[in-house]
């Protein structure tokens, strides 16, 4: 495991000055809404600050500068697997479906970089704040993400049902949900481009608003226009459909009449399995990434896989099965469910008596992969208590790529890299999670 050099800023911040700067910080997200919002109590809205650190990350520049080039061909390689029905179908064949997917928290990385940038230019940090403010890279993901959510309304063009001339993005999103300070934004950028946009909670609600006509152009009643006004939705926006706790019956037709419609779908149901454990393990066998990248993209993708295996019945699962069970090859791996994004790991030692506890009929439903080492460095953080000490991070890349299949193939309208996420955690946490208050929002320098 690499140390990187404690920053100095830390090694000679006074407590008084720490107060300073968490007070100054403090009111700076209650002001740009870097806020978590919470279901009321007693009539009272309860809202609270994300976690956020109190100074910049550091992070490898090269890494850092790897990881953005290689998206592009990230975005190519989930929209050919995709469109290749045979080759996931096979991938999924042994799986039991239970998928989650992390919210991204595109505005909130945002927010941490000016509230950074703001605390080096007025002179917060101390007598090295201008350096700072030189050497945190540039982010625009929200504005990426809404330009992108509008380039797929452009694309599908106007009305086509004949019951309404209006055309609107549609947010599929979460009942009582704390992240909308990350999702209204989107919705203001794409106001002020005069992209029309509703929300609607998933579930019973869009069931309940939403129409398929026979062409299955998908019609949205929204709750604040008369009963005769609709709008065709354009592109689906799917915050909400990642937790298997969603999909009741409710929740199954729901998906289903929106994967059914004409809408373009952020992602498709294809696009989102495509995206789970179990998928990636595939992906990371000799001579699957061939079949969807060049030559030179499958080399650069296949440096980024950390070393994942099947608990399968087949002789690359039976060796995942010995290392997961032996207590000293265990301690350097995690045991993920085939779920997308974070969270539901089993890590380290913890990993021999968990599988004991499950039937072995369902350990195929997991994947073993060997611990990334990141490296260390120091930092302050401020959830629900302050942590000061050593820290590690992840980086994400966001990427915008929208495809059209048919029986031509695969044609790619739009592929780019657009803005990142970053979060970091105390050193010794497994697990990461900005609403449970596990990790934090912070930047890279």
């Amino acid at each position: 495991m690499s140390t990187l050099e404690p920053s100095s800023r830390l090694q000679v911040i006074s407590e008084e000055h720490l107060d300073y700067l968490i007070d100054i910080i403090r009111d700076w997200q209650f002001e740009h809404g870097s806020l978590l919002k919470f279901p009321p109590d007693s009539g009272k809205i309860i809202a609270r600050p994300i976690g956020v650190s109190v100074f910049p990350s550091d992070y490898p520049k090269k890494c850092f500068e790897e990881a953005r080039n290689l998206q592009i061909a990230f975005n190519l390689l989930y929209a050919a697997v995709a469109c290749d029905g045979p080759w996931l179908h096979e991938a999924l064949r042994k799986l039991i479906d239970s998928n989650s997917m992390a919210n991204i928290y595109g505005r909130f990385i945002v927010l941490s970089w000016r509230k950074d940038t703001y605390l080096a230019e007025t002179g917060a940090y101390g007598a090295d704040g201008s350096d700072i403010v030189f050497r945190l890279p540039p982010n625009n993901t929200i504005q990426s993400i809404a330009e992108g959510l509008a380039e797929a309304h452009a694309v599908y063009g106007a009305a086509k049902s004949g019951q309404t001339s209006a055309t609107a993005i549609l947010f599929v999103v979460q009942p009582n949900n704390v992240n909308v300070c990350d999702e209204r934004p989107i919705e203001y950028i794409l106001r002020r481009m005069g992209v029309p946009s509703y929300r609607v909670e998933f579930r019973q609600h869009t069931l309940a608003s939403t129409w398929l006509t026979s062409s299955r152009e998908l019609l949205f009643y929204p709750i604040s226009s008369a009963s005769s006004a609709s709008a065709e939705i354009s592109v689906v926006y799917h915050r909400a459909g990642y937790d298997l706790e969603e999909y009741n019956e409710a929740g199954c037709e729901a998906r289903y009449q929106l994967e059914m419609s004409r809408a373009i779908k952020c992602p498709s149901i294809l696009c989102h399995l495509a995206t789970l454990k179990i998928v990636q393990q595939k992906l990371a066998m000799p001579g699957s990434l061939e079949r969807f990248l060049s030559t030179e993209d499958t080399a650069r993708v296949a440096r980024t896989f950390a070393p994942m295996y099947p608990l399968d019945d087949s002789e690359l699962g039976r060796k995942a099965r010995a290392l997961a069970m032996d207590v000293e090859s265990a301690t350097k791996h995690v045991l993920k469910p085939s779920l997308e994004g974070g969270g539901h790991n089993i890590y380290r030692d913890a990993i021999p008596a968990f599988l004991k506890s499950q039937s072995e009929s369902s350990w195929h439903e997991y994947v073993l992969v060997e611990m990334i080492e990141p490296p260390i460095v120091q930092n302050i953080l401020l959830s629900r208590g302050i942590y000061s000490g050593p820290v590690i991070s992840e980086l994400g890349i966001f990427g915008i790529c929208l495809w059209r299949h048919s029986s031509a193939g695969l044609e790619v309208i739009q592929n780019r890299q657009t803005g990142f996420s970053f979060k970091t955690k105390a050193r010794d946490s497994d697990e990461m999670s900005v609403v449970k208050a596990l990790d934090v929002s912070t930047v890279p320098i």
